[in-house]
């Protein structure tokens, strides 16, 4: 009759783990982390590229609180006090605070103060909330706010400063997630801007 101190013995024979089973077992971990990792980072980035698009979609919304107060105008490309230039920011969400807590993206850093440009084709050619000035260009197509190509900061997307596509970054969030718009239907997405004509301006209305 088998003791029951054998008995405890093979039981622990049974259990225990050969050299050869622990290199697969521990290979096979190896790959899964390696799968979850890169998951677990896009699954992050993808957070922030939402976090993003809320932030566009309140814009949209202070945008169209704007407009319908000032004759459908969808913001002013120049704000001028004191001497000093202010951000469009600031006009739509008076307290500063609020106006710099939404002008930042949430993939930047503190240092950031601006990283969404205002195409200033909306004011120069006069199109407003309603789509009136924009010939046959669905509003849907139109981008009334970007992504900027930081370390620059611009608060408006400049005319004849650098050529297109130096200014604003098709890429903010990583080549998966790209960049996000918010449009002149106020629908918020990372669709690309199409150019409408070679050498103008992606966000130029024609």
């Amino acid at each position: 009759m088998e003791s029951a101190a054998n008995r405890g013995n093979t039981w622990h024979r049974h259990r225990a783990l050969t050299l050869p089973e622990l290199i697969i077992v521990l290979g096979v971990a190896s790959v899964l982390i390696g799968l979850l990792i890169p998951a677990l980072a896009l699954a992050r980035k993808n957070a922030v590229s939402v976090t993003c698009r809320g932030r566009l979609a309140q814009i949209g919304q202070a945008i169209v609180i704007y407009a319908n107060d000032n004759h459908g105008c969808v913001v002013p490309f120049r704000l001028v006090d004191a001497g000093r230039e202010l951000p469009w920011s600031q006009l739509l969400f008076h307290e500063t605070s609020t106006a710099r807590a939404m002008a930042v993206c949430p993939a930047d850093d503190s240092s950031v103060t601006q990283s969404y440009l205002l195409n200033q084709w909306l004011w120069l050619r006069m199109v407003g909330i309603s789509g009136r000035n924009r010939a046959h260009i669905p509003a849907s197509a139109i981008v009334v706010v970007g992504e900027n190509r930081l370390p620059v900061q611009y608060l408006y997307i400049p005319l004849d400063d650098a050529p297109d596509g130096l200014l604003y970054d098709a890429q903010h969030h990583g080549r998966i997630l790209l960049s996000n718009y918010l449009w002149l239907d106020m629908h918020v997405s990372n669709e690309v801007p199409v150019r409408h004509r070679d050498g103008e301006s992606a966000w130029d209305i024609r």
